[in-house]
This record gives structure tokens, C-alpha cells and sequence, in this order.
């Protein structure tokens, strides 16, 4: 919403109907300070009338409408977050009407959720939240977001958890059932998402360039970009049996079924019960792993970035620390 001043001399208002549309109405004045004053009046008047227009929503009724949207658009982990959040949410603030929310409150909730639980936790819900309100908004469900204000919380750096070469090899030792041990050696040789791997079908496979062809026809990734993934042969080697061996189009399975997240969570934890490795180690950590030992190995992390498939390079510094050695040539050539 804008004061503007037209050619006849006199200011107009111009702004945003509820349904989209852009309209103007004459503040019927060429003096500019009583064209403010008519301006300060019809916001007034305007954000009256929007809120009286707006859907009375209820919690409750809001997270059915927002969780039905997420699982069409969503990774099925993203949605899982958000019902998590909508659960805390609903504990603490019961099912009250979305024009209810304030900064405020959105703010105390963080802020106890940051005391009893973590920072990492306090963060994660604000981010939830804040995108939960802008989907609230954008339907019409509120006049504005209440967490569009409240500054993210910058999490402290945390070196990825990752397997040492002595810790992979005690866990291949304990691993029993071959379709396993192809799934866990893949994924630290090549650094995929776990549904990437478990999504992966015989025509994603380029035998002749030895790649793997993310092209989300199967699975949509994660930064929604198609990649290639060159195998080292440690990797090429596995895929070329497992086609060679499979009856169905996926590459992983299980017997010959396919492999279902809950249940690779469960069986990999086992896995490293048994080898007696930190039981903090999850499938997730393979792809530190891969990252963390292309980097040892004195890979750049703009390389790395690209093969993991990170949208913004950033995401993979966190990596950079291993390269110590960066650092210490450096410093020696004051000597």
C-alpha cells in the first residue's frame, strides 16, 4: 500500500485487494500532509476489514490443512518435523484460533523449548513455524505472519559424526547378510541420501560412464536438481552385480523386496550394537563419512559440495575443519 500523486494534482492510494487484486482510491485531497493523515486512516480501516474477512482456523484445523499440503510437496521426514512441531505446539498453547498468535507468545514458546530441551530443538521449531505462518498467509488463513520478525537462531558449529576407516571396517565385519553390506559399502563410497539409494532403479545406472543418474524421475532430491554421481570402483563394482542379479528394477532390496526406512533405521542400529561402535552412528553418518574422508584425502570442498549435491556451498563447510593441514602449511611459511 503506496501514496502516489497524479496528474490531476491529486494523491491516490494504491494497494492489494484480499483477492489479489490491485485497486486505487482517491484520498480526495492535493495537500500531501491531509493525503497521509487519509492514508493512516484507510490502513486502519483496510487491516479491520481483512481480518474480519480472514477464515476463523483453529489450531488444529490448520495443522490438517498444512500437513496434507506438506506430504504432496514434502519429503516424508520434513513432514514428520513438521507434526512434531504442531504437537509441541498444541501441548503448549492448546487449540486456540490462529489470529490469536502473537511475536510474543511464538517467542516464549521458543525460548522455554530452548531451556527445557536444546538450542538445536528451539531452532528447529522456529524454522517450522515460521514457514507454517507463511503458508497460513499466503492461503488467506492470516493477515501476517507473527514469527516473520523473530530472528533465526544460529546454531553453534558441530563437526558431523563420522566413521573412522577402523570403525567401518568393525561394522562391515559384523554385517552378515550381503544385501546389507552392498547397501552400507554404496553409501559411503558414493555419499547419496538414504531414500536416493533405496529409490534407485537398473535405468539411473550409465554403465558406460560409470554414473549415477539422479534425474528425479524416481525420487525427487532433496535440492530438486538433477546430478550425476560418478562411482569409484568399489561402487561400480556393487551396482553392476546387483543389476546383474536382480529380478525387479530396484537396485537395493532386500531378498528381493523393497528396503523401507524404519526398517533400515533399526536393522543398521543393531549393526552397530553389535560391531560396539557409538550408538549416535546412523545410515546419515555414511554420508559424513564419505564427505569427511574426500576431504581428508585433500579433496576441495567446492569438489565435495558438488557430489554431495548441496544447494549452497555453505552447508558443506562444516566439513572443512579435517583439513588441518591447510592451516599448518600455511602458518610454516612465516618460518
Amino acid at each position: 500500500m503506496f501514496l502516489t500523486k497524479l496528474k490531476n494534482g491529486y494523491y491516490y492510494i494504491y494497494f492489494i485487494e484480499t483477492n489479489g487484486k490491485r485497486n486505487k482510491v482517491s484520498t480526495r485531497t492535493k495537500i500531501k500532509s491531509e493525503a497521509r493523515k487519509f492514508l493512516i486512516s484507510f490502513q486502519s480501516t483496510f487491516s479491520e476489514r481483512k481480518k474480519e474477512k480472514l477464515e476463523p482456523l483453529t489450531l488444529k484445523q490448520f495443522r490438517w490443512k498444512f500437513l496434507k499440503h506438506s506430504e504432496s510437496y514434502h519429503s516424508w521426514k520434513t513432514t514428520l518435523d513438521y507434526k512434531s512441531t504442531f504437537n509441541e505446539m498444541e501441548e503448549y498453547f492448546g487449540n486456540i484460533l490462529l489470529t490469536k498468535f502473537t511475536q510474543r507468545s511464538i517467542e516464549e514458546f521458543i525460548q522455554m523449548k530452548i531451556r527445557k530441551v536444546s538450542l538445536h530443538t528451539g531452532r528447529r521449531h522456529l524454522i517450522n513455524i515460521k514457514a507454517m505462518f507463511s503458508k497460513a498467509v499466503a492461503h488467506g488463513y492470516l493477515e501476517s505472519n507473527p514469527a516473520k520478525n523473530i530472528k533465526r537462531i544460529k546454531p553453534p558449529e558441530r563437526l558431523p559424526l563420522f566413521f573412522t576407516r577402523e570403525e567401518f571396517d568393525s561394522l562391515l565385519k559384523v554385517i552378515d547378510n550381503q544385501d546389507w553390506k552392498d547397501l552400507v559399502e554404496f553409501a559411503v563410497n558414493t555419499g547419496l541420501r538414504q531414500m536416493e539409494i533405496l529409490n534407485l532403479h537398473k535405468r539411473q545406472f550409465d554403465k558406460q560412464d560409470r554414473l549415477i543418474i539422479l534425474d528425479n524421475h524416481y525420487h525427487t532430491t532433496k535440492s530438486r536438481k538433477i546430478r550425476n554421481m560418478p562411482m569409484n570402483n568399489r561402487a561400480f563394482e556393487i551396482v553392476s552385480r546387483r543389476i546383474d542379479n536382480a529380478k525387479g528394477e530396484l537396485i537395493f532390496t532386500l531378498d528381493g523386496a523393497r528396503i523401507l526406512q524404519d526398517n533400515l533405521q533399526d536393522k543398521f542400529r543393531k549393526y552397530i550394537e553389535a560391531a560396539g561402535l557409538n550408538t549416535k552412528l546412523t545410515f546419515h553418518c555414511l554420508r559424513h563419512t564419505f564427505a569427511s574422508w574426500l576431504v581428508q584425502k585433500g579433496v576441495s570442498i567446492y569438489e565435495v559440495s558438488k557430489l554431495l549435491g548441496h544447494a549452497d556451498i555453505k552447508t558443506t563447510q562444516i566439513y572443512a575443519h579435517l583439513r588441518s593441514d591447510d592451516s599448518r602449511n600455511a602458518v610454516e611459511r612465516l618460518e
